[in-house]
């Protein structure tokens, strides 16, 4: 499942709904070459468990699309308060919610 809540990855010809992408569409280097072509990607990977996932899968479905310009802030509501996301908050620019996982990763216990 990927979440590109603005929708131009699923409205690429991908099949989904609610700007949420399923199954075979929903691989990550796919997403990644898609918006490497315009834009600087950044990856930051964090553990999950299960419970975590369908919190957030469930959070994802409710909340569907944004309007343009509120990505970052889409995505973040969709996490906030979750597992290792628990103090992320919610952050409308793409910047400061970069700031914000990388500060959280950190402080991942290793």
């Amino acid at each position: 499942m990927l979440y590109d809540p603005v929708g131009s990855y699923g409205q690429n010809g991908i099949k989904g709904e609610n700007d949420i992408t399923y199954d075979q569409d929903a691989t990550l280097s796919n997403t990644i070459d898609f918006y490497a072509i315009d834009s600087k990607v950044t990856l930051i990977i964090f553990p999950t468990t299960k419970e975590d996932e369908q919190t957030i899968a469930t959070n994802m479905e409710e909340r569907g699309g944004q309007i343009g310009g509120y990505c970052a802030y889409a995505v973040s509501s969709v996490v906030d308060g979750i597992g290792l996301f628990k103090n992320l908050g919610v952050h409308r620019l793409p910047g400061n919610l970069n700031k914000a996982l990388t500060a959280s990763q950190r402080n991942i216990k290793r």
